[in-house]
């Protein structure tokens, strides 16, 4: 027998009154031909005025919904809908996730950190949902979903934050409040992409055919790093961590690859500028001596060269300094620089003789 489901909420407590059939859930109202047009086949009870249906009937129209909003990327009405389904089923991964999911990728740029965090965070509980309340036959169908929707949260995020950035004032870009910001962005969406492979691997490393779906979205957190992240020390031990757990499920060979890649990246990176910093300290320690001898040789003593004298004798001092520091810097940056080049070449050798 048919029965009458609201297209708004899916509820199916729906009264008729005055001649109009109205739903008690979010008083939506319908006439008696849009009613005939929202009939379904499923379980009913009419005693009463109210229509209603069997929990399965109504939960299976509620993943439809939620399904077609997401195949059409009406990420509010998805996210709505999959709220609705995790009241009534909490143990559906699909609804856990999702819920999130669109959630956060409904939100505003300024609100973009939490938004990641919530993803990043729900992540471990969808897998271990898909571990106990899946078929087995359709564990990996369900991980893999997961994970490519992380990957394209990550993405997405990561290039947003990036952008906005660039698109910035020159005057804004140069305050290092607005290149933290965006790089606490970028990290926290490349972070989810990681995070999702690492909980893959904890919860079906096992699984010869789930597990090396983590590998896609480890290799996406280093693109992230390579792409978005300018720091050179952040983004070689990113790197390095990644490759670390991708070596689980890739061959010697792939690794290997990969190794020489970052050797080449390492032997190319450029080394810092220091000379112009002593330079310019010169230029004003020797503008400092010349307003000295000016004010000395006068006879009126004007005090102007005597300041200007101190003012050059400090900032000549200051950009000495500096120069001295950015150097003592470059010095451990080559030399962690050709450390790692050295270490890189050992693991080279060491996956050579395995293979």
């Amino acid at each position: 027998m048919k029965a009458i489901v609201c297209e708004m909420c899916s509820s199916n407590n729906i009264i008729k009154k005055d001649g109009v059939f109205e739903c008690q859930n979010c008083e939506t109202r319908y006439s008696v031909e849009e009613a005939k047009k929202l009939m379904i086949e499923g379980t009913v009870d009419v005693s009463g005025s109210t229509v209603k249906i069997d929990n399965a009937d109504e939960l299976s129209n509620l993943y439809k919904v939620a399904r077609r909003a997401k195949d059409d990327n009406d990420r509010e009405t998805a996210a709505k809908y999959y709220d609705m389904i995790m009241s009534k089923d909490p143990n559906s991964w699909e609804a856990v996730y999702y819920s999130v999911y669109y959630r956060s990728f409904n939100t505003k740029l300024a609100n973009s950190l939490n938004a990641t965090y919530s993803v990043k965070q729900v992540q471990r509980s969808v897998f271990l949902l898909i571990r106990d309340n899946v078929p087995n036959e359709e564990k990996y169908r369900a991980v893999k979903e997961v994970r490519d929707k992380s990957l394209k949260f990550a993405e997405e995020f990561a290039k947003w934050a990036y952008d906005h950035y660039n698109e910035l004032d020159s005057l804004l870009k140069n305050d290092s409040k607005y290149s933290i910001e965006m790089l606490e962005k970028v990290i926290a969406a490349r972070d989810v992409a990681i995070d999702c492979g690492d909980q893959i691997d904890s919860v079906f490393g096992k699984d010869e055919k789930i597990g090396p779906l983590a590998v896609n979205v480890w290799k996406k957190g280093i693109d992230i790093s390579k792409r978005y992240i300018s720091d050179q020390n952040s983004q070689r031990k990113c790197i390095s961590e990644c490759n670390r757990r991708i070596a689980k499920y890739e061959n010697n060979f792939e690794l290997i690859a990969r190794k020489n890649e970052q050797i080449q990246s390492l032997t190319n990176t450029p080394k810092r500028a220091v000379k112009p910093f002593l330079v310019t300290g010169g230029l004003l320690l020797l503008h400092g001596v010349l307003m000295l001898v000016v004010y000395l040789a006068g006879e009126s003593k004007d005090k102007v060269f005597l300041t200007l004298f101190i003012v050059c004798l400090i900032a000549g001092i200051f950009m000495i300094v500096i120069s001295g520091i950015k150097k003592k810097k470059n010095e451990m940056d080559e030399q962690q620089r050709c450390d790692e080049i050295e270490n890189l070449r050992k693991e080279i050798d060491k996956l050579e003789k395995k293979n």
